[in-house]
């Protein structure tokens, strides 16, 4: 987790900078960048979670993001992604 916060400090520097070189290194072809348009909400959610699975208690400490597009004026869930908050 700290080389990808060092690494987002490096990109956001390198586009302060117009540094065109250090973006290709970081950048990969494939990326696409969507910028909302007043139809695309994002949803940042952490989630604490206590249940029993098959008689064993656990806890589960996740954060997840939840992409929001308005069509045809109702708003529909198009990406869901979460993942485990990493233990100190």
């Amino acid at each position: 987790m700290n080389e990808i916060l060092r690494l987002e400090d490096e990109r956001y520097a390198a586009m302060l900078a117009r540094d065109v070189t250090t973006l290709e290194r970081l950048l990969d072809d494939d990326l696409v960048y969507m910028h909302s348009s007043g139809d695309t909400a994002l949803v940042f959610n952490r989630l604490a979670i206590s249940i029993k699975v098959r008689g064993v208690q656990k806890e589960l400490d996740n954060r997840a993001l939840a992409v929001w597009v308005r069509r045809g004026g109702a708003w529909r869930l198009i990406a869901l992604q979460s993942g485990a908050v990493p233990k100190p």
